[in-house]
């Protein structure tokens, strides 16, 4: 039995089994207790879900819950960069990655030119921009320079996977 430590969850993985259970401890802040919840997903349903990505935000405080979120649906393989140049030294070529997540507003090289030099390479990867800048025109923009999908800070959970199930055939909800 294999056990792994990341924030709040534990995972137990024998190999002769083809369950993977999961053990989520939450924490009742009225009654100031931890609850463990057991999940059990077949290695498939986990498997199906491996995708890399590179998130891309100035702020580490956003990267951070945006990470959260998506290891909570079961995304481990994220890539970090800070603004659009650390992004595309990390891109690279490009190969292994399976979404881009950005913000609008970085130093450096912000969102709309980081989408603009990747399609401008030939890089057909589904592109998701998440910023706080919601007026029409700047969504028309996004979307005209190659993203995918737009979304909206703050956002839920229940958003976020509606809209990685638009933009990412790799990702279904298990």
């Amino acid at each position: 039995m294999v056990t792994i430590l990341r924030g709040f969850r534990f995972r137990f993985a024998k190999k002769d089994l083809q369950h993977a259970q999961i053990c989520e401890l939450a924490f009742d802040r009225r009654f100031q207790i931890k609850t463990p919840f057991i999940h059990t997903r077949t290695q498939r349903q986990i498997q199906r879900r491996k995708m890399k990505v590179l998130l891309v935000d100035d702020s580490g405080i956003m990267r951070k819950i945006i990470a959260r979120a998506l290891n909570a649906l079961w995304i481990e393989d994220i890539v970090e960069a800070t603004d659009g140049v650390d992004a595309l030294a990390k891109f690279g070529d490009g190969v292994g990655f399976d979404l881009l997540l950005t913000d609008w507003n970085m130093p450096n090289m912000n969102g709309l030119e980081l989408v603009t030099a990747i399609r401008g390479a030939g890089h057909k990867l589904p592109i998701m921009m998440i910023t706080t800048e919601a007026e029409k025109s700047q969504v028309v923009a996004a979307i005209q320079a190659g993203v995918n999908n737009y979304l909206v800070k703050p956002f839920d959970q229940e958003t976020l996977i509606s809209k990685l199930e638009k933009v990412c055939p790799n990702y279904q909800r298990a």
